[in-house]
């Protein structure tokens, strides 16, 4: 299997332990999707809002970092980064 494939299977499992609120399982997948690809923002958005709704507000924000690092404008990254921010007292920075 490609590891492309094989990511896109951990967060397609990922996706169906969160609906089933198991967010430990689910963060397990995310992380497996991303370890044989690093650079899947669709994974590390999926693990950051996983890590939102076990309130884990740091762990979240560093996935979204990571999902900005690899997609500097997705749009779902930037605004659930944004909200962390405000919501942990981070200033947002200046572009």
């Amino acid at each position: 299997e490609e590891p492309q494939n094989l990511a896109m299977i951990y967060n397609a499992l990922g996706y169906a332990h969160l609906a089933k609120e198991q967010y430990d399982i689910a963060i397990r997948q995310y992380k497996e999707a991303l370890k044989l690809n690093p650079n899947y923002p669709t994974a590390s958005n999926n693990l950051g809002y996983a890590y939102e709704k076990k309130k884990l507000t740091a762990q979240a924000l560093e996935a979204y970092e990571q999902t900005l690092s690899i997609d500097p404008n997705n749009q779902t990254a930037k605004r659930r980064a944004e909200s962390l921010r405000k919501r942990v007292g981070i200033p947002t920075e200046v572009a």
